[in-house]
């Protein structure tokens, strides 16, 4: 990316022009998740990872009637079961990870004690952006991707950046060096 500054008494954010890799924005989740690809040309990425975030918002979004999470919530556990068919390993490990933090917390993280949009008592949204966008990582990971970054809402995860490529645009304004000292 080449990075420009304007002259003059006010310091100006640096404009970015991408000249390589894979940027996508895609409205999923109730936000904006942005993916930049730097060392990979290959559109199958991005369109597995937007896939990706279609799934766990089908899955987990508390907004939806027809969510795994909103039946659970109802206490429709058995629908939700045979519902969530071969997501289930990742609704388990939801499950487990909400009930993890919930005892280390000593209660202050407890998505049962939150009331779902949809009326259930059950809503692990603050825990399952974060670990989408980790799992997102992972694949690309997987599959030989060293410089990208993933941003949903806020929940970043960033690998292979160094100073001269970090300032990369997001949904969100600009996303400083800084910001990825803090994994």
């Amino acid at each position: 990316a080449a990075v420009g500054h304007r002259l003059g008494p006010h310091r100006q954010r640096p404009r970015v022009t991408v000249t390589s890799g894979l940027h996508h924005v895609e409205m999923v989740m109730g936000t904006a998740v942005s993916i930049d690809i730097l060392d990979s040309d290959d559109p199958t990425l991005v369109d597995d990872l937007v896939s990706w975030f279609h799934r766990v918002d089908a899955t987990f979004s508390p907004y939806r009637d027809d969510s795994v999470v909103t039946r659970i919530g109802r206490g429709d556990v058995a629908e939700a079961v045979s519902t969530a068919g071969d997501l289930m390993p990742d609704v388990l490990e939801v499950l487990h990870a909400c009930d993890e933090l919930r005892t280390a917390t000593d209660g202050v993280f407890d998505p049962w004690s939150v009331e779902a949009p949809t009326g259930g008592m059950f809503d692990p949204s603050g825990y399952v952006k974060g670990w989408s966008v980790e799992r997102a990582a992972r694949y690309l990971e997987d599959r030989g991707v060293h410089r990208f970054t993933i941003n949903a809402g806020g929940d970043i995860v960033g690998r292979g950046l160094d100073r001269k490529s970090t300032r990369l645009n997001s949904s969100h304004g600009y996303i400083s060096y800084a910001a990825f000292c803090l994994k």
